[in-house]
């Protein structure tokens, strides 16, 4: 197979890419230390609630690692060369075909919302 270089449009959205992976990174740090904050302030919370904040921790994670083996494969491993971009790379596939995992998501996210609503509220 030849490699054919890339063409030289697509070098500013690389660029744009790996800013995006980077800020990515950054967030999934104060989420983690959130998550590592919360176990230490609320330890005696609910057995549930705790396993829902590890859950959506895991995924975020999970998602954060996918993310950064995409930056890695498409701006270091493979820089430069168009026919890697043709074939999507499998951390791209997992990503793609984890609907399930956008649902959990969703629901996770509004029951924890939900929740630390009516932890705000005053009681009545």
């Amino acid at each position: 197979m030849s490699l054919e270089p890339l063409d030289s449009t697509l070098l500013p959205s690389m660029g744009v890419t790996l800013v995006g992976a980077y800020t990515s990174a950054i967030l999934f740090g104060l989420t983690s230390h959130q998550v590592f904050r919360y176990f230490r302030m609320f330890p005696r919370d609910h057995f549930i609630l705790q396993r829902l904040v590890l859950i959506l921790w895991c995924l975020i994670a999970a998602s954060s690692i996918f993310i950064m083996h995409q930056s890695y494969y498409y701006l270091v491993s493979r820089r430069l060369q168009i026919n890697f971009l043709v074939r999507p790379v499998w951390s791209i596939k997992v990503r793609v075909t984890r609907l399930l995992e956008i649902l959990v998501f969703n629901l996770l996210i509004r029951s924890l919302s939900c929740f630390c609503s009516y932890r705000a509220s005053p009681r009545w």
